[in-house]
């Protein structure tokens, strides 16, 4: 991304016009004018921003309800496996091969509940990010203090639509084998990697 043009200060600009000559007077209406031209198209690319951020927002929101759901399927999967075991117990301590196999199967679908349940969190914790910060930028009044935020939007923005989940979710995971001690989990994943960006 390109860097944001500097526009003089209004400090600069003389505090009367009176005491201006013509010549310094067509100077100063110029310099206003190429400097309001330039901020309508910041204005301009920062709707086109916001628009596509919530174009994507609307198609990680379907993402997640996908995620739930193969959440919940899993879910009953695992628990008619754990049905299965105890209904088989008996049987299947004389089938000790049998059993290692629906416990592997077992292992597996947690593994995948437990990745999806990350993963999740990334999401949710990447959209409210993402949303405080177009929050933050609606707030401001005035187009100058807008261009003040429009750098962080962009970021984010960049962010959110570049990021690798998995990549992610591992950066974490190391950073907590790193440190045992530390009291990080799932729901703290998402937002600790988006403030560290």
């Amino acid at each position: 991304m390109s860097d944001f043009k500097e526009y003089r200060s209004v400090s600069e600009f003389p505090a009367k016009a009176e005491n201006l000559t013509h010549e310094e007077l067509i100077a100063n209406y110029y310099d206003l004018r190429n400097t309001y031209r330039s901020l309508t198209g910041s204005r301009g690319q920062l709707v086109r921003r916001q628009r596509e951020a919530k174009e994507k927002i609307v198609i990680l929101n379907q993402d997640i309800r996908e995620k739930i759901q193969q959440l919940e399927t899993l879910e009953r999967e695992k628990q008619e496996i754990e049905r299965i075991l105890e209904r088989r117990s008996f049987e299947l301590q004389q089938k000790d091969i049998q059993k290692q196999e629906l416990q592997q199967e077992l292992n597996t679908i947690t593994t995948e509940i437990i990745s999806l349940k990350e993963e999740r969190q990334v999401i949710t914790n990447m959209i409210l990010n993402l949303k405080n910060t177009y929050d933050d930028v609606q707030g401001t009044n005035g187009i100058l203090g807008t261009l003040e935020r429009l750098q962080a939007i962009m970021r984010s923005v960049k962010f959110f639509l570049t990021t690798d989940i998995g990549e992610l979710i591992k950066q974490q995971k190391s950073e907590i084998n790193s440190n045992p001690d530390s009291k990080e989990n799932s729901r703290t994943l998402g937002k600790n990697l988006l403030d560290n960006k």
